[in-house]
């Protein structure tokens, strides 16, 4: 709650105060609900597809259920992708973050 509120005197540089309050108020959140999404989509395809899943060669792929299977790994893999892309951003703000830590530590030495 020192970063929820801002009221504490403890994070004097804005810069690094507000990079922290967006990786806590956003970026979680956000890969929260992406994941929340992600999971119960592996679940159906498991569910769905559990024969293909082990042999996933083209023609038992297409002989399977038509072109359904097709979209729903198309829908599987564009959350997956979403997933990453917003994992990859929170490691990219978290390496700013560290930087900024480690610029403020080597100044009060």
């Amino acid at each position: 709650s020192l970063v929820a509120d801002g009221k504490s005197s403890i994070i004097k540089n804005n810069v690094l105060f507000e990079a922290i309050q967006e990786i806590y108020e956003e970026l979680h959140i956000r890969i929260a609900s992406v994941y929340e999404t992600h999971k119960p989509t592996e679940d159906r395809l498991h569910w769905t597809y559990p024969n293909e899943k082990r042999k996933w060669s083209y023609s038992n792929l297409v002989a399977s259920k038509d072109n359904k299977i097709f979209l729903d790994l198309l829908n599987f893999i564009e959350i997956k992708y979403l997933y990453s892309q917003q994992m990859i951003d929170l490691k990219e703000k978290s390496n700013e973050l560290i930087t900024i830590i480690d610029e403020e530590l080597k100044e009060q030495q």
